[in-house]
């Protein structure tokens, strides 16, 4: 007959010989995400939209592949996984993807650019995680990125692309049922290829910004109200900028701009004065081809935290924010090839955002799972049970010594709550177990 208490007893064995043998042994602390899962799309993703397609409460993901002509759709399953990709064709080098309610019956849609012939495809949703045909609506040359805002105030979402070739931006303002009218152009500087849509100066209208690529500046736009700009205004930044993010990053209630230069190996950070004035830069070195930067809360301290997507390193950083304005490179994290752009969201509905990333060179997204706040009451549930008792001194002992099998909460492993697990977390466990019985910390 088989012991049923053979397998933590032999762990608990070994725990006491390893801690009576190995005082100095420690591991190191995993980084904040769960290794990158990978999910495969079709031929070079570069854009992620995250939401929920078919109102479930599962986050979905559609994804923008630039050499297929088509955006893949995947349904979450729960738990942030998600199922096998859907297609759905849209027109020629589709550089970006945007979810939005484009319509008025509550349902998410999608709008995503199609470079090469320079128009955007609106695909409407079933709300059942399907999407209609997708309908073209003609832009400037080679769009790139796009955003969707109400720049005219009738409550009716627009569009706004950033046009590569002919130094433009494109605005398409919405009737409210999913289409759009013609669009009208506005100028700004060489090469735009992101855009962003935000309230910069305060006026309660929403303003639009570019990266201008070839020349390395950012262009400014004040929305009128009325869904017309006044004339772009430049500012420099680094070499070649690509992508940029809108994240009140001082704490002072005023929207900054963090800029990544691909060629600049760097991030300019604008900080924002209460005219709508960007005066104060800050250089933030980032290494090799940045080709993206993302905010979100990725920690507990409710301050903006960026994302980095690395080309050539296959890889992104993890900055972590102080509210003040500045920022720490915390973590790199491999993901798959290329990485192209990354998306930042509650992927397993635990009210922690979670990352994933869009792989060009290996046709996949990354979902990177966040446990930085997986830990509920005390510390010490290991084995993410609900419960504290010898399984959990079993796998703690697994993950130091025997399979180094991945924890399912780092927080809950951290028994003495020092950012690290290691010995002194397997003492505690066991003290707590079976000699002292003094109730352990609860979770930070």
């Amino acid at each position: 007959m088989k012991n049923r208490y053979a397998g933590p007893v032999r762990a608990l064995l070994i725990a006491f010989a390893l801690l009576a043998g190995s005082s100095d042994l420690e591991a190191s602390a995993p980084p904040l995400f769960l290794s990158a899962v990978d999910y495969a799309t079709v031929d070079e993703p570069v854009s992620v939209a995250i939401g929920d397609f078919n109102g479930d409460a599962q986050v979905d993901l559609a994804v923008a592949n630039e050499n297929s002509g088509a955006i893949s759709v995947l349904l979450g399953t729960g738990e942030g996984r998600f199922s096998q990709s859907i297609e759905y064709p849209v027109g020629t080098r589709p550089w970006a993807v945007s979810a939005a309610l484009l319509n008025a019956d509550s349902v998410l849609d999608l709008v995503a650019t199609n470079g090469l012939f320079g128009h955007i495809s609106v695909l409407l949703g079933n709300g059942d995680g399907t999407f209609s045909d997708a309908v073209d609506y003609p832009t400037g040359s080679e769009p790139r990125l796009v955003a969707v805002a109400d720049f005219n105030q009738d409550s009716a979402l627009d569009v706004a692309t950033a046009n590569f070739f002919d130094d433009s931006v494109s605005v398409l303002l919405g009737v409210g049922d999913g289409t759009f009218g013609s669009a009208v152009n506005w100028g700004v500087g060489n090469s735009p290829w992101a855009i962003a849509a935000e309230d910069l100066d305060r006026d309660s209208i929403v303003d639009l910004i570019t990266t201008d690529y070839s020349g390395n500046t950012i262009s400014i736009l004040s929305g009128l109200g009325d869904g017309t700009f006044s004339a772009a205004r430049t500012l420099p930044v680094g070499n070649e900028p690509i992508s940029l993010v809108l994240e009140d990053v001082n704490g002072d209630d005023l929207t900054d701009i963090v800029v990544a230069n691909f060629r600049g190996n760097d991030l300019t950070l604008f900080i924002a004065d209460a005219g709508g004035v960007f005066d104060s830069t800050v250089s933030i070195p980032v290494g090799s081809t940045p080709t993206s930067v993302s905010s979100g809360l990725l920690n507990d301290d409710a301050f903006p935290d960026l994302v980095v997507t690395r080309r050539n390193d296959d890889d992104i950083l993890i900055l972590l924010g102080d509210g003040g304005g500045e920022f720490d490179i915390v973590d790199s994290i491999p993901v798959g090839d290329r990485p192209w752009s990354a998306s930042i969201g509650d992927l397993d509905n635990d009210e922690v955002s979670d990352i994933v990333i869009a792989n060009a060179a290996s046709d996949s997204v990354s979902v990177l799972i966040n446990q930085s706040q997986c830990c509920s009451g005390d510390v010490g549930d290991v084995d993410c049970s609900g419960d504290v008792g010898l399984a959990d001194l079993s796998r703690l002992i697994d993950h130091l010594f025997i399979t180094f099998a991945e924890l399912c909460c780092f927080t809950e492993a951290d028994i003495i709550v020092d950012a690290d697990v290691g010995l002194s977390d397997l003492s505690r466990l066991i003290d707590a177990l079976f000699i002292s019985f003094i109730p352990l910390a609860p979770c930070p």
